[in-house]
């Protein structure tokens, strides 16, 4: 059971008061949901819930198992490639996003205009995604990434519109949050079993050949926006329009491992571990617009912009004395991560 379209509507004459209900496609997938009260010149209130399938593929097959949420096993020895072909039909691969939103406006006087809204975006479900087990000439595997992330928006914002003049503030948080920090899955190579392979020195480290490897996923970031906008008119059919805008992003989840084969960890010493427990990302963006255009004489119109937009990386540079490639390959030397 399903409505296709509803569309409730109460309100007076003179629609100075408005109730408002709709409803699309409720009851399947793609359903949206919107709810609105309003009070001509004073208030209005909106509550909106929106679905959406993001469908990538309904005829994908695949050998790995998932034993638990973010890892994915093969039978030990490792089957033939041909097995890989044969593999088990999943079931349609996608995600879906749920996305709830808030907003409230008032306007206090005609010349003010205040609006607080909150949007909260849940994502559910998996994507493809390849990993490689030992570098891009090495085998790969493709599975799929699990997908469990939520992102608040809050945003606050207060106009003031003046007949020869406008100026706006606004405030803005993000948070991204994901559950998960990374993605496992064993190697495909045929033969392999559950024992990573044993320690081959070379002259920069060393190798052993994985029995599984690991990937990161996106890390949890917050965001911190404030802007302030305005435009005047001037005389000789003269606007001017400005924006300035400041943010600071920041990201301070704890770093993975450098990998998830013990064999390197034992035979590496200390050159594996890490500068820091975390990146602790600080950064920081300037951008300021300014637009003004004249008609001083028909038909002649000046225009002049100017920008400046500065990325500012305050993130400490880390130098780590060892890397490794691919959960195979482990190298001593210094790599810097510098900052922009």
């Amino acid at each position: 059971l399903f409505f296709e379209g509803l569309d409730l509507r109460l309100s007076r004459k003179d629609d100075r008061y408005l109730f408002e209900f709709k409803a699309k496609e409720a009851g399947e997938k793609d359903q949206n949901f919107l709810l609105r009260s309003s009070r001509l010149g004073f208030y209005e209130f909106e509550f909106e819930w929106d679905q959406i399938p993001h469908i990538y593929s309904t005829t994908g097959r695949m050998l790995s198992t998932e034993a638990s949420r973010g890892v994915f096993t093969l039978a030990s020895p490792r089957p033939a490639l041909s097995a890989h072909d044969s593999a088990p039909r999943l079931d349609e691969i996608g995600l879906r996003w749920d996305t709830a939103r808030l907003s409230l406006s008032l306007t206090p006087t005609p010349e003010w205009d205040l609006k607080a809204e909150y949007t909260r975006i849940n994502k559910d479900g998996d994507r493809p995604i390849g990993m490689s087990f030992a570098g891009g000439g090495g085998p790969s595997l493709e599975i799929l990434e699990p997908i469990e992330q939520t992102v608040h928006d809050f945003k606050v914002s207060a106009s003031l519109a003046r007949e020869n003049w406008q100026l706006q503030f606004t405030y803005n948080l993000s948070l991204f949050e994901n559950s998960l920090d990374g993605v496992i899955a064993d190697n495909p190579t045929v033969g392999l079993t559950t024992t990573n392979g044993a320690f081959a020195p070379t002259a920069s480290g060393g190798t052993s050949t994985p029995s599984r490897g690991r990937i990161a996923l996106a890390p949890d970031n917050t965001a911190h926006t404030w802007t302030l906008a305005g435009g005047v008119n001037l005389p000789l059919r003269t606007r001017v329009n400005a924006a300035l805008s400041y943010s600071w992003r920041l990201q301070n989840q704890d770093f993975l491992p450098h990998t998830i084969n013990p064999v390197l960890v034992a035979n590496s010493g200390t050159n594996l571990n890490l500068p820091k427990s975390s990146l602790d990302g600080d950064v920081r963006i300037l951008l300021f617009n300014l637009n003004a255009t004249s008609r001083p004489l028909n038909p002649l119109t000046l225009t002049a912009r100017y920008r400046v937009y500065d990325y500012n990386d305050q993130t400490d540079e880390m130098i780590f004395t060892g890397r490794v490639d691919a959960d195979q390959t482990f190298n001593v030397e210094d790599t810097r991560a510098p900052r922009f």
